[in-house]
């Protein structure tokens, strides 16, 4: 296993690369994302600490790769497929961690799918900041953290932020989220 060390912002893998690894996020935050049509870059997933990336290039050979970017110092270690897979036909523990890992991103993917489909921007928005606000972690949600979990490019979720501003819903002043009508912010969540 041979351990990577990425600054913020640095490439990890490149969208549409031939990937023949899996990446283990042993320190930091990780993002994953897709380009649109238009070339913005929209964020698919977050990988935090402890999760890994790369294995379904793994399993599905013809799949080309998204992009994946150290969204912090970010300190991963890489496994090429064929030790990865020696390690899941020998270790019943590790495929358990490894289904566990897959069956997350599904379950997160279909969330996403679901939203994208059913909720506008604003309204995706909403629901991760009062997410956010209801476990009294706000002071913790980042920009770029919050276009992963609305999956809108960071342009979409600037113009969704000033109309809650507007509206008196919450506010983004020097990097933090400000909640100012906490009962209107409760009310995007789902029951």
């Amino acid at each position: 296993m041979e351990t990577l060390r990425h600054q913020a912002g640095e490439p990890i893998l490149l969208a549409g690369e031939e990937n023949h690894h899996v990446y283990f996020v042993k320190k930091g935050h990780a993002k994953g994302y897709m380009q649109t049509a238009d070339g913005a870059a929209v964020s698919v997933y977050l990988y935090e600490e402890g999760s890994l990336f790369g294995e379904v290039e793994i399993f599905c050979e013809n799949m080309n790769t998204i992009g994946i970017t150290a969204e912090s110092e970010c300190t991963v270690c890489r496994l090429h497929k064929r030790y990865f897979l020696q390690w899941m036909k020998a270790d019943f523990d590790f495929n358990c961690a490894v289904i566990r890992q897959l069956a997350q991103k599904l379950n997160d993917n279909s969330k996403v799918r679901e939203s994208l489909t059913l909720l506008t921007v604003k309204e995706r928005v909403l629901r991760v900041v009062a997410s956010w606000h209801r476990t009294n972690q706000l002071p913790q949600l980042t920009k770029n953290i919050l276009a992963t979990q609305a999956s809108a490019p960071v342009r979409s979720i600037n113009r969704a932020i000033a109309t809650c501003g507007r509206q008196g819903i919450f506010t983004y002043q020097k990097k933090t989220f400000i909640v100012l009508d906490a009962a209107a912010l409760a009310e995007s969540l789902p029951e």
